[in-house]
């Protein structure tokens, strides 16, 4: 087995199953500390030429020390199981996908205070490790019982992306990609800004932020169609200019996450202590 981890691979011993995704498995696993971590297995076939040089890929992309980017602890290949193995930080409350799946739909307020979060945390890796994350959703933002919102995955497909089959190459979820992306055109960093503002719809209303019967008509409401809007009367002024700026279908309108993390509903929010309201989904 190739090693390059932080934690002896011979020690974790996975205790449950958290959850599949797209990419592999993530399972709750322990190293010979006993310290609790997310292990994700991703299948994939390697030639042994290839190992050094895609974990030390992934060492350097996930070399990110910051409070809303999760920690990342080492990888490693398992030649056996054609795997790579991922460690990284766990968090107790899962993704806010299923945090979604139990509430339904976030109060306003605890919203505001995950949406900064995840602002700052995609403003380091904007700003610092020049990372588009291509992939913000429900899925790919974890949450802990402290009232810690951080961003997972972050760069994981593109390096892994000759582990998937041709429709899953196109990294970044359909229903979540920004105008530009699904045009084909090129993007940046505010790529990741308009997945946000869906992300934040979507955990305001319950709704998901485009529907189609498939694929291509998803598509085209994301290229032709107006991006949804916060119903306003149901939810502040604050609230509908963040989704609404997020949301700007020219790329070039839409801010950054230095303007976003001064915007009035993240500052709003900033102290809003979302613990009490986590606990009761517990």
């Amino acid at each position: 087995m190739e090693e390059a981890w932080e934690v002896d691979p011979l020690s974790v011993v996975c205790k449950a199953k958290l959850g599949k995704g797209q990419s592999g498995d993530v399972h709750l696993a322990e190293d010979g500390s006993g310290r609790q971590l997310a292990l994700k297995t991703v299948p994939i076939t390697l030639q042994t030429r290839d190992v050094a040089q895609l974990l030390q890929q992934l060492r350097e992309l996930y070399s990110s020390q910051h409070p809303n980017v999760t920690a990342f602890y080492g990888a490693a290949y398992d030649e056996t199981s054609s795997v790579v193995m991922i460690a990284c930080e766990y968090m107790d409350m899962r993704s806010l996908k299923d945090v979604l799946l139990k509430a339904k739909t976030l109060p306003e307020a605890v919203m505001g205070n995950c949406a900064l979060q995840v602002v700052r945390g995609l403003r380091y890796l904007h700003s610092e490790r020049r990372i588009i994350h291509r992939d913000i959703k429900p899925n790919n933002v974890l949450v802990n019982s402290s009232g810690a919102f951080k961003i997972t995955d972050f760069g994981m497909s593109k390096e892994l992306s000759n582990a998937f089959s041709a429709g899953q190459t196109w990294i970044g979820t359909n229903a979540y990609m920004s105008p530009e992306r699904v045009g084909g055109l090129d993007y940046s960093f505010n790529a990741d800004v308009w997945s946000l503002g869906l992300m934040t719809y979507q955990c305001c209303t319950g709704l998901a932020p485009y529907q189609g019967s498939n694929t291509f008509e998803l598509l085209d409401q994301i290229v032709d169609g107006d991006p949804p809007t916060l119903p306003k009367g149901q939810f502040s002024n604050e609230a509908c200019d963040f989704v609404s700026l997020c949301l700007k279908k020219g790329h070039n309108e839409r801010p950054g996450c230095d303007f976003l993390i001064s915007h009035p509903f993240a500052k709003k929010y900033a102290e809003t202590d979302v613990r009490g309201w986590l606990h009761k989904l517990a």
